[in-house]
C-alpha cells in the first residue's frame, strides 16, 4: 500500500453509566499509487504481481468494539470488522469480509505489587 488514512473514536462509559466500559469505532482506507498501478498492470513482479487485466481500488475497513467490565480487573471485549478489498492481485473484482471477534482480559494483582516495589526502591 502506498496511501492510507484512518480515523478512530473512543467513548468512555460515563455516557451510559458504565465508567469502565469503553465503546470504540474506527475507519481506514488505503490504496496504491498510479505508478504502482502501472507497474502491476504491466505484469510487474515483486510483492504484488499483475496480469494486465485487473482492477485497482481502495481497501476499506470499518471496526467497532465494546469492552465490558465483568468484575474488578476483568473485561470481555466484543469486536466486529467489515472489510472491503479490491486487490490488485486477485481475479475477483471485490472481496467483502465480516470478522467478528472477542477478547478476555484479566488484570492480576502481582503487577500492582511489582509496581509498589519499584516505587519503594
Amino acid at each position: 500500500m502506498d496511501y492510507s488514512a484512518s480515523l478512530s473514536l473512543s467513548f468512555q462509559g460515563e455516557l451510559w453509566q458504565r465508567a469502565d466500559d469503553p465503546l470504540g469505532m474506527a475507519a481506514a482506507a488505503g490504496g496504491i499509487s498510479k505508478s504502482h498501478k502501472n507497474f502491476v498492470v504491466a505484469a510487474g513482479s515483486g510483492i504484488l504481481a499483475g496480469d494486465g487485466g485487473l482492477s485497482h481500488g481502495w481497501e476499506k475497513s470499518l471496526e467497532t468494539y465494546y469492552s465490558c467490565e465483568l468484575a474488578k480487573r476483568s473485561h470481555l471485549t466484543a469486536d466486529y470488522q467489515f472489510i472491503t478489498i479490491r486487490p490488485s492481485t486477485a481475479i475477483a473484482d471485490r472481496y467483502r469480509f465480516w470478522v467478528p471477534g472477542s477478547t478476555g482480559l484479566f488484570k492480576t494483582q502481582p503487577a500492582r505489587l511489582f509496581k509498589d516495589r519499584l516505587d519503594q526502591a
